[in-house]
C-alpha cells in the first residue's frame, strides 16, 4: 500500500492482513471496508477497487482512475508459457466508438531535434538464438466486418522504417578516455556514467542514426536523465531529444534519430561526427555497466501522409499485377517465366524477356530531348538526340554513326554491315575511298572522282591456286547473243551472254539466287577473256613462226 494511502486511512496492508486500525467487519472507516475475506475500497459512487489477496479487481463507477506525476512502473517476469503480463478484456456490446485504449497525447511545442514515441516498444533480443517477435499483432475471426492492423487519418505517415546492420564506431570516450576496446568486445565490461555529469561520447567518420547499448548491469531507479547532444564543430555542441530504448540506460535497447533531426550535425574534434550522451542524475546508487555497444548507419524508407512509398525491393508472387492507376487496366505483370507485360489503359503496349523488348502495335516510344536510351548495363552504349534533329549512336563509349533528317552518316572507317555473318558490308576504306566487301572478298573501291568501280586484287591479299586453261575453247562455248527480258515492260534490246554457258566453263562467275534465278558477274569473266587473248596470241605467233619457215 501506497505511503500516501497509509497516512490517509491509517492504515497498511502486510501479506494480506490489515494492521494499524481495526475495521469491524460491515463498516465503513474512511471509505476503507473489511469484507471478511475481501478488502474493498469504496467512493460514493460505489466500489472501485477490490483485493482478496488473489487478484485485485477494477470495477468501473462514475468518474476514473487518474494518476498525477511521476511514471507507472510494471514490473513482471513469465514463469511459464502463453502467459499475458497485462490483460484487457473489453465486451463492445454492439456500442460504437468503443475504444480498449484511448491515449489524448500533446506535444507541446516541440522541434527540431525532438522525437517523440506515443507507445515505444524496446526489445532486447540480444540473447535469443531464434524465434519470432512481434510488435503489433492483431488476429481476427471469420465475419463481415473490416478490421485493419493500422489506420492512419489526414496527415499521418503510416509507416517510418530505418534499415541497416549494427558495427563497431570509430571512437569511444568515457569522460574522455578512450574506452573502445572494452565497448566494442563483450569480454570487458566497464561502468559509465558513475557521477553526475559524467559523459560516454561515441564518434565515427561517417554519420550514423542509430546507437545499440547491451548492457551488463543496468542503471538502478529511474535512471541516468541523460541529455543527448551531436557535434556542431570542433568544440561545440548542440542537444536533441532522439528516441531513448535504453529509458535512461535501465535497459539494453537502441537510442535512435534521424538525419532530419539533427541537420546541423558536422564533424567535431578527430574529424568524427560525435554524439555525446551526460548523466544528470544527482543519485545514483548503481550505475549502468556496458557489455557491447555498436552504431548503425541507417537507410530510410517509408510511406508517407501524402500516399508515397520510399521502399527497397517488392516481391510480387507470381503473375500478380503491380497497378499504376487507381482503376486496374494500367499494370505491369509477369504472364509468363521471364517475360514482364507492360498495360496501359487494359492494351499490352510493351512486353520484357531477357533478350528483347517487344513494343505493341501503333505504340510511340518517347524521350525527352538530350536524354539517352542505355542498351546495356554500363552506361556506355546508347541512343540520344546530341543537338536538334540529330540522333547519334554510341557504342562502348564510342560513336558510330548518326542520322539527321533522311541522311544515316557513319564515323570514319566504320562498317555498314549488310549480312548478319559480318562479312558483308560497306566503309569508308581512307579518306573518300569506298569500300563494298561481299562475303569477305576484297571487294571493289570507289574513288573520289571515279566513274566506275575499282576491284581490290591485290596480290599480297590473296592465294592463287591454278591458272584458266583452255580458255579459248572455253570462250567459243559461249553465245553472245541479243535478246529481251520476259518481264521487260519496254522490250528492251540488250546484249548478253547466257549464265547457263558460263556455269559450264567458269562457274565462278555465276551465282545461284534463292529463286533459283542464275546471276552472271560480268567483269569476273573478264579473267577468262584475257586467257583466251593470251592462247589466240600464242597460236598466232606460231603461224607466223611456222609461216616464216
Amino acid at each position: 500500500m501506497s505511503q500516501g494511502f497509509a497516512q490517509q486511512f491509517g492504515v497498511s496492508f502486510d501479506a494480506g492482513a490489515l494492521t494499524g486500525a481495526t475495521l469491524a467487519a460491515n463498516v465503513v472507516n474512511s471509505s476503507l471496508e473489511n469484507l471478511g475475506t475481501l478488502i474493498g475500497l469504496f467512493f460514493e459512487s460505489g466500489a472501485v477497487i477490490d483485493w482478496d489477496a488473489a487478484d485485485i479487481t477494477l470495477t468501473h463507477s462514475a468518474g476514473r482512475l487518474a494518476m498525477s506525476g511521476g511514471t507507472l512502473e510494471l514490473n513482471y517476469t513469465a514463469d511459464a508459457n502463453d502467459i499475458h503480463a497485462v490483460e484487457l478484456n473489453v465486451d463492445v456490446a454492439g456500442f460504437g466508438d468503443v475504444n480498449a485504449f484511448h491515449i489524448a497525447y500533446k506535444t507541446g511545442a516541440i522541434s527540431t531535434g525532438e522525437d517523440e514515441a506515443v507507445i515505444l516498444l524496446s526489445v532486447d533480443e540480444s540473447l535469443a538464438a531464434g524465434g519470432d517477435i512481434t510488435g503489433f499483432e492483431m488476429l481476427s475471426t471469420a465475419g463481415s466486418a473490416a478490421v485493419h492492423a493500422i489506420g492512419a487519418g489526414v496527415g499521418v505517415a503510416p509507416i517510418k522504417h530505418q534499415s541497416g546492420v549494427f558495427g563497431n564506431m570509430d571512437s569511444a570516450l568515457v569522460n574522455a578516455v578512450d574506452r573502445l576496446a572494452e565497448f566494442t568486445s563483450t569480454g570487458s565490461d566497464i561502468q559509465m556514467f558513475v557521477a553526475d555529469n559524467d559523459t560516454v561520447t561515441i564518434g565515427d567518420a561517417a554519420k550514423f542514426q542509430e546507437l545499440e547499448f547491451l548492457l551488463a548491469i543496468v542503471a538502478s531507479g529511474a535512471g541516468i536523465a541523460p541529455v543527448f547532444e551531436f557535434s556542431t564543430g570542433v568544440g561545440t555542441w548542440a542537444s536533441f531529444s532522439p528516441t531513448d530504448g535504453t529509458a535512461g540506460m535501465r535497459d539494453s535497447g537502441v537510442i535512435a534519430w534521424e538525419d532530419s533531426d539533427i541537420p546541423g550535425w558536422v564533424v567535431g574534434t578527430g574529424g568524427e561526427y560525435l554524439i555525446r550522451i551526460t548523466r544528470t542524475r544527482n543519485t545514483l546508487s548503481t550505475p549502468p555497466t556496458e557489455d557491447l555497444v555498436q552504431i548503425s548507419a541507417v537507410t530510410e524508407f517509408s510511406w508517407d501522409k501524402d500516399g508515397n512509398v520510399s521502399i527497397n525491393n517488392l516481391t510480387l508472387a507470381a503473375s500478380k499485377r503491380l497497378y499504376l492507376d487507381g482503376g486496374d487496366n494500367t499494370y505491369f505483370q509477369e504472364v509468363a517465366d521471364n517475360q514482364i507485360n507492360v498495360v496501359a489503359d487494359g492494351t499490352a503496349v510493351m512486353a520484357w524477356k531477357p533478350t528483347e523488348a517487344i513494343f505493341g502495335g501503333g505504340i510511340d516510344v518517347k524521350i525527352a530531348a538530350t536524354k539517352k536510351l542505355y542498351l546495356d548495363g554500363g552506361g556506355d552504349s546508347y541512343i540520344h538526340e546530341d543537338t536538334t534533329n540529330r540522333i547519334l549512336i554510341v557504342a562502348g563509349g564510342t560513336p558510330t554513326a548518326y542520322f539527321t533528317g533522311r541522311d544515316v552518316y557513319l564515323t570514319p572507317t566504320g562498317k555498314l554491315y549488310l549480312d548478319g555473318g559480318g562479312n558483308t558490308y560497306i566503309f569508308e576504306q581512307a579518306g573518300d575511298v569506298l569500300q563494298c566487301v561481299s562475303g569477305g572478298s576484297g571487294g571493289v573501291k570507289l574513288t573520289s572522282g571515279a566513274t566506275s568501280w575499282a576491284s581490290v586484287s591485290d596480290e599480297r591479299i590473296k592465294t592463287i591456286i591454278e591458272p584458266i586453261s583452255d580458255a579459248l575453247a572455253g570462250v567459243n562455248r559461249l553465245r553472245s547473243v541479243i535478246g529481251r527480258f520476259k518481264d521487260d515492260d519496254i522490250s528492251r534490246r540488250r546484249s548478253f551472254l547466257i549464265a547457263q554457258d558460263v556455269q559450264k566453263v567458269l562457274p565462278e562467275a555465276v551465282t545461284e539466287g534463292e529463286d533459283g534465278i542464275l546471276n552472271l558477274s560480268y567483269t569476273d569473266v573478264i579473267p577468262l577473256l584475257v586467257a583466251a587473248i593470251n592462247e589466240l596470241k600464242v597460236k598466232v605467233e606460231d603461224l607466223k613462226l611456222d609461216k616464216a619457215a
